[in-house]
């Protein structure tokens, strides 16, 4: 079949529906304050300062440098690539320089360090809470107590999340490092994954390639993976998703279980991953056999730690959801401000995904492949994340950082379409940069530090 993109991928048109595609969004910010005054200054994005003084510095000669340089290592790798068909480990090797190149163009401090460790006054990361612990037995044992008192981002998590800056920094001493092993691990996890989930089902490996590099281009993905321990969760999650379907062996299972605990350790939001699991076994098998032994077996490792350590993670979850919400359900309590967070999450989301892929995306889903698995998980995972969004989840709008283990499942889709629609190198080389235009115009613009 012939490619429906052209028009789409022209050099002109692409960067005018890029540049357009954000002016939407200035545009759309200045209508929602008309009507909503408790909405974010910078609606959709819940955390953001434009790199201009008072609140940031505007970018200098040597940020501007790095952006030039990390610019012609992505017009590099488009020419590697393209000649070594995708291979993954071209991708991930070019995924993790583009993702620490673009976040350097926010300068070393606020790069690396500030995500880690905070900056100034702003101390409130898990790395500020994890130095604090000495003997880290005892915080598990005492962290229903402690919890309550932790910095704003810890004490709505598991205590998996803090324990783990703690071995980090014990291990790496130095705040960049751990953001460039965060980085290097995401990367690595994610692409493997991802690539193995597309060679399964589309079995072509230089779609799989090059759907996969596309995923490590996304504005999300670039801005977030570095630092951000829910690119770990998200990779922990995708690795899931892996196991559970395509390995149907003890040993799969296994790691699934594994996996599913070291996420949910780290955030309670990975419970998402559970009823995509359960809804996706009983679409296709007509059965949640797999499904229940995967949830009972996490659920006895937790009560075997609770046996052990005294750490009630039920506890710790109903704790987390007094402090997210101390009114009660804000669909109750403050419904239109329920109403307005629904909306800037699901904006944010789209934000950060752009417009291409999300129009190919849309494409891939009205395909006609009724047998198509990953059609199906994309359907229940977003299904499962509209239902957290209607419950309340997220409820201060970062769903781009906190939801990021839904891109995967965004882009499964564009990997159908573009298989049954090829598009030459040339427009494959313009869907790219057009994605990467837009993370790099991102960087430059605005910081997005938590």
């Amino acid at each position: 079949m012939t490619s429906s993109l052209g028009d789409l991928l022209r050099p002109r048109r692409a960067v005018l529906l890029t540049f357009g595609f954000l002016t939407a969004f200035v545009v759309i910010n200045r209508f929602v304050h008309l009507i909503c005054n408790y909405c974010t200054t910078y609606w959709p994005i819940s955390v953001f300062a434009f790199r201009a003084p008072p609140t940031f510095y505007y970018p200098n000669l040597s940020h501007i440098l790095v952006a030039s340089l990390t610019t012609v290592i992505f017009i590099l790798s488009l020419i590697a690539l393209a000649k070594t068909r995708y291979k993954l480990l071209y991708v991930i090797t070019f995924g993790i320089v583009l993702i620490l190149g673009s976040n350097l163009t926010q300068g070393f401090q606020h790069g690396l360090l500030t995500p880690i460790e905070g900056y100034g006054g702003f101390r409130n990361e898990y790395f500020n809470d994890a130095v604090e612990i000495e003997n880290p037995l005892h915080f598990l044992s005492s962290y229903i107590d402690i919890q309550p008192n932790l910095l704003p981002h810890s004490r709505t998590h598991p205590p998996g999340a803090i324990l783990l800056f703690y071995y980090l920094s014990k291990l790496l001493t130095k705040p960049a490092m751990i953001s460039i092993i965060i980085t290097v691990i995401s990367v690595v996890a994610h692409a493997y994954y991802l690539w193995k989930l597309f060679c399964n089902e589309l079995k072509n490996e230089s779609i799989a390639g090059y759907s996969t590099f596309l995923f490590l281009l996304l504005p999300a993905i670039q801005i977030y993976f570095s630092a951000s321990i829910d690119a770990l969760i998200g990779a922990c999650l995708l690795g899931v998703l892996y196991h559970f379907f395509h390995s149907q062996s003890n040993f799969g299972l296994l790691a699934a279980i594994l996996l599913l605990m070291l996420a949910s350790f780290m955030s309670f939001g990975s419970l998402f991953i559970v009823p995509v699991i359960f809804a996706y076994e009983f679409l296709e098998k007509r059965s949640i056999r797999r499904s229940f032994y995967l949830a009972a077996a996490t659920g006895l490792l937790y009560l075997l730690l609770f046996s052990t350590t005294g750490f009630n993670y039920a506890q710790s979850f109903i704790i987390a959801a007094k402090l997210e919400n101390p009114y009660g359900p804000w669909l109750l309590a403050r419904p239109l401000v329920y109403t307005a967070t629904r909306f800037e999450g699901l904006f944010e989301l789209v934000l950060f995904y752009g417009p291409f892929l999300g129009l190919i995306t849309i494409r891939g889903l009205k395909e006609n492949m009724a047998s198509s698995k990953l059609k199906k998980i994309t359907l229940v995972g977003v299904a499962c994340l509209a239902l957290m969004l209607l419950l309340g989840v997220y409820r201060e709008g970062e769903t781009a950082r906190a939801a990021i283990f839904i891109y995967p499942y965004l882009i499964f889709p564009v990997g159908i379409y573009l298989k049954d629609h090829p598009i030459s190198l040339g427009e494959r080389n313009i869907l790219a940069a057009t994605i990467f235009l837009q993370t790099i115009l991102m960087q430059m613009v605005g910081n997005y530090f938590w």
